[in-house]
């Protein structure tokens, strides 16, 4: 091991040490912590802090983050609208979430349910025009938001970390009852 990959290591074993007694009974007993716990922590962390920030910029329209989303999985299948358990995929949530995120969307008239002409008992999800320019509007503050928290990762970390993250979640979803989403890129003179 080299000279810097001994002092890298003892960097983060200190983090490692630092980060993980906090979140330990100080009068329990424990093993030492493990790297992979305080990687579990630290995304915990920090999906706080970024689903803050991102509800704060979605907050330009009253939207959460997750509606945001939720409204654009909805905009992608058009005319056609998406059934609940479509979007409950698309989010990684259940179906209770899902359907109360609707309503909230439903009441604000940015989406409308329609009834499925291929199944009587559900109904699929329409983004209304005012739909798509409320996440239109949301999209530019969400970018704005987006660009200040990576602007001091240089753009080959950020797909070393899009890789990482993007591999991660493929494992941690292996088990997952929810079926994978998939959805066809837009067309090609659709603007992102």
């Amino acid at each position: 091991m080299s000279k810097q990959s001994t002092i890298k290591t003892k960097e983060v074993n200190e983090l490692v040490r630092r980060m993980m007694w906090r979140f330990r009974p100080q009068q329990a007993k424990c093993d030492k912590p493990t790297l992979e716990g305080t990687l579990i922590c630290h995304l915990n962390l920090l999906q706080s802090v970024i689903m803050r920030r991102a509800n704060s910029a979605a907050d330009v329209e009253g939207l959460t983050f997750q509606q945001w989303l939720a409204l654009g999985a909805v905009a992608h299948k058009g005319d056609e609208g998406i059934r609940h358990s479509e979007l409950g995929e698309a989010l990684r949530l259940s179906k209770a979430p899902v359907t109360g995120m609707v309503d909230r969307l439903e009441r604000a008239n940015w989406v409308v349910r329609k009834p499925d002409e291929e199944d009587r008992r559900a109904s699929r999800i329409v983004v209304t025009e005012e739909g798509i320019e409320a996440w239109q509007r949301t999209q530019h503050s969400i970018r704005a938001s987006s660009k200040e928290l990576f602007a001091s990762i240089d753009e080959d970390e950020k797909y070393q970390l899009l890789s990482m993250l993007g591999s991660l979640l493929g494992k941690a979803t292996e088990d997952d009852d929810i079926p994978e989403f998939t959805a066809e890129p837009h067309s090609a003179g659709a603007k992102s």
